[in-house]
């Protein structure tokens, strides 16, 4: 497999430079010479997505901790969801994403932690499964206190994840 990619997107104002974290500064073109999936000829993959794919191609099997701290999808793999979204307000969660895959059921998890930054693991707590084709769930978190919120949102073919600082 070969993929070609540029390292970063362009800034709004000059169409140079590294810019921010706006969907323009961290979109890229990616060329490959695989059949890539609907995630890849639909949506708006980035970097983040390379090395789930290379993982996907190469058959690597990512522990489940790990798992869930990575940011992109496999172009290559069946997806079910992508775009996840997070809002907080008045001690709720709301969650939401764009369904692909209609399959199966959609779990949401939470970490109000962030250890992995220092080598240790995170405990996620499962909220709430729904069915996929909601695209939305909204969950109470007064019992999880913090400033940073992990989510990680569980549904047939494929996980994603959000982060959530306040």
């Amino acid at each position: 497999m070969i993929i070609i990619t540029t390292d970063h997107g362009r800034d709004e104002l000059n169409g140079k430079n590294h810019g921010g974290q706006s969907d323009r500064q961290r979109s890229t073109w990616i060329v490959c010479n695989k059949k890539l999936n609907e995630y890849a000829h639909n949506f708006n993959p980035g970097i983040v997505d390379i090395m789930p794919t290379l993982a996907s191609f190469l058959k690597v099997k990512i522990e489940d901790k790990i798992a869930k701290e990575i940011d992109g999808i496999s172009l290559l793999d069946t997806i079910s969801i992508t775009h996840p979204s997070i809002n907080i307000f008045q001690n709720k969660l709301d969650v939401s994403w764009q369904t692909v895959n209609k399959e199966g059921n959609v779990s949401i998890w939470l970490s109000a932690t962030n250890a992995y930054k220092n080598g240790a693991s995170d405990n996620y707590v499962l909220l709430k499964t729904v069915a996929a084709t909601m695209q939305h769930a909204t969950i109470d978190i007064k019992n999880y206190p913090s400033d940073f919120y992990k989510v990680v949102i569980q549904p047939k073919y494929n996980q994603t994840n959000k982060w959530f600082v306040k």
